[in-house]
């Protein structure tokens, strides 16, 4: 019986196997000719930096005498910049000294994530002024106020978590207590944000920056699909920037609107932040204050004409229920004077302590103090 010869729909097994193999050698040589593009475009990735640290990066070593901001900060897509972790800087450096950041980038000794029976944790969310710019960090008023209460609470192991940043926003505040902070789970929030909400950088808001870089879906994991959307975006971005250049109408960082809605969120998840079964972080709101405005109150009697950023928090704080610390008047009252600051709105060693105080005492006043009785098989604290 003679075998039928091949026909052109039944093709030799050898055609058969060479057409697999081109298919093979096209789909292999495509594959890593995309993950040549995709490591080419992680590196460029790596080396793109978010024009909020740009503008920070170019304006605070000249307009703040902050040279060595460059090097004590580290860039983050959505923060913009942050702290780098484990950080200390020269004395004779700038107006970020000495220690800057323990190893989750927060300027206070190490805390454990898990709370002890005796713990009471303070959880300090603010700019450079809560950091302590040009002054040392046992001089910030977080390091101040952590000192009253170990006073006032021997029994108890205190702890004041120092989580600010200078150039921070309510958008970075926001974003920090997320990721930082409610893993701590604090007693008490202290929020001292609202300076640079209000300034005016380059016409954008900073949720328009951070929405450059933001991940929206599964594709964002691809850093060839981050570099061209971030190309897209950044270009869209600078066209919004140069109509509003041209018309005259920049935004604030945060205009009072987007301001507010980030301090009643971070009021609502400190709130439902649970300590204990029902019970979540208490907050403090606390409303700055200019050297201006001290030196117009000392003429007015106390009284000082406040700005729409200030006013807005008092707003939120009314709405929610939320103690709220004026700076003014504590300062006022204290008796300060424009020598308490070191410039427009940072202050001295002196109104730091008047603002811990100050602090403290609202803390009493609200009950925001635990009770000694509270802190069964209490230890002595552990020294900072």
């Amino acid at each position: 019986m003679t075998a039928e010869a091949p026909t052109p729909d039944s093709p030799p097994d050898e055609l058969q196997f060479s057409r697999g193999k081109t298919v093979l050698y096209s789909a292999v040589a495509v594959l890593l000719g995309l993950s040549v593009i995709e490591v080419i475009c992680a590196v460029i990735w790596s080396t793109i930096v978010p024009q909020r640290l740009e503008a920070q990066a170019e304006e605070v070593p000249i307009r703040f005498g902050m040279v060595n901001f460059p090097d004590i900060v580290e860039k983050d897509p959505w923060l913009f910049w942050q702290l780098k972790a484990n950080t200390t800087a020269p004395l004779d450096q700038g107006k970020m000294t000495g220690f800057i950041a323990n190893g989750d980038r927060m300027r206070n000794p190490e805390v454990p994530v898990e709370r002890g029976p005796s713990d009471f944790r303070v959880l300090s969310l603010g700019d450079s002024i809560t950091f302590g710019w040009g002054v040392r960090y046992q001089e910030a008023y977080p390091t101040l106020l952590a000192d009253r209460l170990r006073e006032a609470r021997p029994e108890r192991e205190i702890h004041v978590m120092n989580a600010s940043c200078s150039g921070y926003s309510t958008h970075q505040g926001l974003e920090t207590l997320k990721r930082r902070g409610l893993k701590y789970r604090p007693d008490v929030v202290t929020i001292w944000l609202g300076w640079n909400d209000s300034v005016i950088w380059d016409g954008m808001t900073d949720a328009e920056h951070a929405r450059v870089f933001a991940r929206e879906h599964l594709l964002d994991f691809s850093a060839t699909y981050r570099v061209l959307s971030y190309t897209l975006r950044r270009r869209s971005h600078e066209s919004v920037d140069e109509e509003r250049q041209e018309t005259r109408a920049p935004l604030p960082r945060m205009p009072v609107p987007d301001y507010q809605a980030r301090l009643r969120e971070m009021v609502e998840l400190a709130r439902a932040n649970e300590i204990s079964p029902g019970r979540g972080a208490r907050v403090v709101l606390i409303q700055g204050c200019f050297r201006d405005q001290i030196r117009s109150a000392r003429k007015r009697e106390g009284r000082f004409k406040s700005d729409e950023h200030q006013k807005a928090m008092a707003e939120v704080a009314g709405q929610m229920d939320v103690p709220m610390l004026s700076v003014c008047d504590a300062l006022y009252q204290a008796g300060a004077r424009t020598k308490d600051f070191l410039d427009q709105g940072h202050l001295n060693p002196t109104g730091l302590r008047i603002v811990a105080d100050a602090l403290f005492s609202l803390m009493v006043e609200h009950d925001m103090l635990p009770d000694p009785a509270d802190a069964p098989g209490a230890q002595a604290p552990r020294p900072w």
